[in-house]
């Protein structure tokens, strides 16, 4: 339920698109969601997003070489131009964050 109260409704999973995928399992029934065969309590408990990101991406958990690597990459790419910067700043600040 949303806050105007609506929901989707797709009987017979009509409208939804459906995959098979070697990188997640799903059984709703069970309870059951794995990542790269890892379930995703482990996850959650024992590892960070970046780990885990590594492992969709790599298919495997990541040495700490290969985790400081990755984070130093991550970090590298996540940098924002100057110029954006200012260009966000011409945004109304109570604008609706999908106008």
């Amino acid at each position: 339920s949303t806050e105007a109260d609506c929901f989707t409704y797709d009987p017979g999973f009509m409208s939804t698109a459906s995959c098979q995928s070697t990188i997640t399992y799903i059984d709703g029934d069970k309870g059951i969601l794995r990542h790269r065969g890892y379930d995703i309590k482990d996850l959650a408990e024992k590892s960070d997003f970046l780990e885990v990101a590594y492992l969709l991406i790599y298919g495997e958990l990541p040495s700490i070489e290969q985790y400081n690597n990755f984070t130093k990459q991550v970090a590298h790419h996540s940098l924002v131009n100057e110029r954006l910067h200012y260009l966000f700043q011409t945004f109304c600040s109570s604008s609706h964050p999908m106008a």
